[in-house]
Formats: C-alpha cells, sequence, structure tokens
C-alpha cells in the first residue's frame, strides 16, 4: 500500500462516492493508509507492506518532514501551478517521497532505470569511493535483470573493494559467463584472472 500524510480523498458531493486525487490516482490498485506522526510511519514501514510514504509539503509539519529525512531516503517532487478555472485541477503541491526499505544516507532510486542506476552505481564506485553503497545500486539492476554483464561486473568489482571478496565471486563467475555469451574477450580475460585468485 501507499502510505501518506493526508488522505487525499475528496467527498465532493453528498449524493456521489468521494474520489481520490487524480494526481495519486496512479496508485488506485493498492489501498492508501494515512500515518501522520513519525512514530506511525515508523510503525507502519516496519510491517513491510508500505513501501513508501508520500509527505505533502503544504500539510506535512517541518518537524516530521525533518525527522523522516534524517532516517529515510527521500525523492522530493515539484508541484504544478495552482489553477482556478472550472473544471481544472487545483494544482499539485510540493512533496517528498520517502522509501521505507532504505536506510538514512541511502540514494532514493524511485523511478531510475538500469541505465541511470549504472551511472549513479559507477559515480558512487569510483568517484565517492563508497562501495557497499555502490553495491546496492548494482544490485538493484540485478533484482530486475540478473543477466545485465555491466552490473554483474561492477557488483562484483564493488564488493572485491568492499573486502568482501567471498560475496564477489558469483559475481565474478557469471559475469564470466555472459562476457563468454556476448564474445566479450577483454571482460571474460579480467573475470578469469580474479576467480584465478
Amino acid at each position: 500500500g501507499l502510505l501518506t500524510y493526508y488522505d487525499y480523498f475528496v467527498r465532493e458531493y453528498a449524493d456521489k462516492p468521494g474520489l481520490y486525487i487524480p494526481e495519486v490516482a496512479w496508485y488506485l490498485d493498492r489501498p492508501m493508509a494515512v500515518a501522520m506522526t513519525f512514530e506511525e510511519v515508523t510503525a507502519r514501514a516496519a510491517t513491510g507492506s508500505y513501501p513508501y510514504y508520500l509527505a505533502d509539503l503544504e500539510y506535512a509539519p517541518p518537524a516530521l518532514i525533518a525527522r523522516l529525512k534524517a532516517r529515510y531516503p527521500y525523492l522530493y517532487v515539484q508541484g504544478s501551478p495552482q489553477l482556478f478555472k472550472p473544471h481544472e485541477s487545483a494544482g499539485f503541491s510540493d512533496k517528498l517521497i520517502f522509501d521505507l526499505r532504505g536506510r538514512p544516507g541511502e540514494v532514493m532510486t524511485l523511478g531510475l532505470g538500469a541505465a541511470e542506476l549504472m551511472k549513479l552505481g559507477v559515480d558512487t564506485l569510483y568517484e565517492k569511493k563508497e562501495p557497499r553503497k555502490a553495491a546496492a545500486l548494482f544490485q538493484k539492476i540485478l533484482d530486475e535483470n540478473p543477466a545485465h554483464l555491466g552490473a554483474n561486473l561492477q557488483l562484483a568489482k564493488a564488493l572485491d573493494a568492499a573486502g568482501e571478496g567471498g560475496a564477489a565471486r558469483p559475481y565474478w563467475k557469471t559475469t564470466l559467463g555472459l562476457a563468454r555469451r556476448y564474445s566479450d574477450s577483454a571482460t571474460a580475460v579480467l573475470a578469469e584472472e580474479r576467480l584465478a585468485r
């Protein structure tokens, strides 16, 4: 389900059923639940049933937002202008989406495809020198596509850099198999040399 600060439910006419505000209606195939305190959010997050929390900056108090930012990765979503013409949307205020499965300091990756995750992972591994964070990003790609050659290779390198050579070995083996399948001789040689150690 989707956890929210505000219920986004409009009851405009007494003789008609209400409806969710269209800007969040993409989530209507799942239940929405409201949590208005930090304790409520963390308790719901602990159930595993609510991967994301949508906090509307127009309504949620700054103290709550500050505590959530310190606890969960988040993504800022810019709103749209307010419209006041009849039969048109009333606008979409600024929001934050919190990843309730994430850890403090992790990068929010909601909406990123494999190419963007690869770039972010490579930057995190080689520029920022944070192999554990990079490994988590490459793992997200492999969760969707276990046969991604680049993600297997970079995850193996990230685990090695983090001092987890044993955990890296299966990814080196997968890299070798994929490199041979795709006739990537340079990567195959690299994987063979690493596996020989």
